[in-house]
């Protein structure tokens, strides 16, 4: 066994300024602050659309739903499953307002 004492100590390295290790932290990074400034625009510009996408996620949500409706309701009538006589009355009522708004606006 050896004795510990006998064991070569590693020889101490002089205590470096504050200056140079902030330095070295800095050369460490590789490119300087601005190199990332493309980056932050761009992860800014995302955070700044990403309301006007769920905007446009959500119409385009609505607009299929009202395609389906529309679609689904002539299928279902062509079907069958919905009356003659109730698809006139809607009919109707749609007519009779958008006569209204024409009339209303002075195109008739």
């Amino acid at each position: 066994m050896t004795n510990p004492s006998q064991t070569p100590r590693p020889a101490k390295t002089p205590a470096r300024s504050s200056a140079r290790n902030d330095l070295d932290r800095i050369e460490a990074t590789g490119n300087p602050w601005w190199a990332q400034a493309p980056s932050v625009a761009m992860t800014c510009l995302t955070v700044t659309v990403i309301p006007l996408k769920l905007l446009a996620l959500a119409a385009d949500t609505a607009v299929s739903v009202c395609f389906l409706a529309v679609f689904g309701s002539v299928g279902l009538w062509y079907i069958g499953y919905i009356p003659d006589q109730t698809v006139a009355e809607v009919l109707g009522s749609v007519g009779q307002r958008l006569l209204g708004i024409l009339e209303g606006t002075g195109l008739l």
